[in-house]
């Protein structure tokens, strides 16, 4: 039926809608505006929404410089709502936008900012991580020509010209490298450390001091912030929620392989050997959208210490 009447509806002509907008002026100074809406012609919306018709047929009926009496105020609290976050999507489309890179690289460019830690995946959005946030600031605050957007675009369309034969590569290099070689010179003695920091509400099993969270080449991990002295570390695992285990019962995290591939297993790992590359192929918990089964509880077992792999990094 719905595919029906936005069908008929294509064919029908337009509605014609009277909007007629009332200020009114307060005794304090205030100034309110209301907005009215009268249907002439139904139109389409005869179809779409003959509600919306209904409702709309009566006209206001007031006359200029009218006296008004206040019956009722009520009190409405609306916040000014962020910004969505960026998807793949809509990144690229800014990327585009900027003539920022070019359809070849804009897959490298989403793959970099994910495997480097800057961004993570927060459902199908990306979310700025607290490493990638830093560094941001710290290189836009050092470098800031170079890590403008205009720069950026510039250089890009340079080396469009460049493989085109318009403008010659030394020339084009000469002109960057110049007054970037002076830059560095005075940044490279620059001592400042950029400490990235992340709350942690964990201790150290070993020392008792707090746990840090700490970067490597595979992503994110804790580690005891006595190290030297205390060289404990443990895996930093984002548990899947809504998941469970269907070996044991336990959580369901994400891991990487050395390839960086991701898949997802068991929080009990080595003890439960469970893995699963698919995300549509995960076991729901009982009690959440999608589980077969409704008010089972879930089997827990002790988590095992984790320990080397040679095929996933933990």
């Amino acid at each position: 039926e719905l595919v029906w009447n936005r069908a008929i509806a294509t064919q029908m002509k337009e509605a014609e809608i009277k909007i007629t907008k009332v200020f009114t002026d307060g005794t304090k100074g205030y100034r309110f505006e209301s907005y009215f809406q009268k249907v002439l012609f139904d139109g389409f919306l005869k179809v779409l929404s003959p509600e919306f018709v209904t409702r709309h047929q009566s006209d206001v009926k007031m006359k200029k410089d009218e006296p008004l009496t206040i019956t009722e105020i009520n009190q409405e609290e609306k916040e000014t709502l962020p910004p969505p976050r960026y998807s793949e999507a809509t990144l690229i489309k800014v990327l585009e936008e900027h003539g920022i890179g070019r359809p070849s690289t804009y897959a490298a460019i989403l793959s970099l900012i994910q495997e480097k830690g800057y961004v993570e995946r927060d459902g199908r959005y990306l979310k700025s991580t607290p490493l990638g946030e830093v560094i941001s600031d710290y290189l836009s605050e050092s470098f800031p020509e170079l890590f403008s957007i205009n720069f950026t675009a510039g250089m890009e369309e340079e080396l469009d010209k460049i493989a085109e034969g318009d403008m010659k590569l030394l020339e084009v290099l000469s002109k960057f490298y110049g007054p970037f070689k002076e830059v560095l010179k005075t940044k490279q003695t620059d001592t400042a450390k950029i400490e990235v920091k992340e709350e942690v509400n964990e201790v150290c099993p070993k020392c008792g001091k707090p746990l840090q969270v700490r970067f490597s080449k595979f992503g994110k991990f804790y580690a005891c912030s006595g190290y030297p002295d205390c060289k404990f570390t443990k895996p930093f695992l984002k548990v899947v929620d809504g998941k469970i285990c269907p070996k044991d019962g336990g959580n369901v995290v994400v891991r990487y392989t050395r390839a960086k591939k991701k898949f997802y297993g068991c929080v009990n790992y080595p003890a439960c050997d469970y893995t699963e590359f698919v995300w549509s192929k995960l076991v729901a918990a009982p009690g959440a959208p999608g589980a077969p089964v409704a008010g089972a509880a879930a089997a827990t077992v002790p988590p095992a210490a984790p320990t080397p792999d040679k095929s996933v990094t933990q």
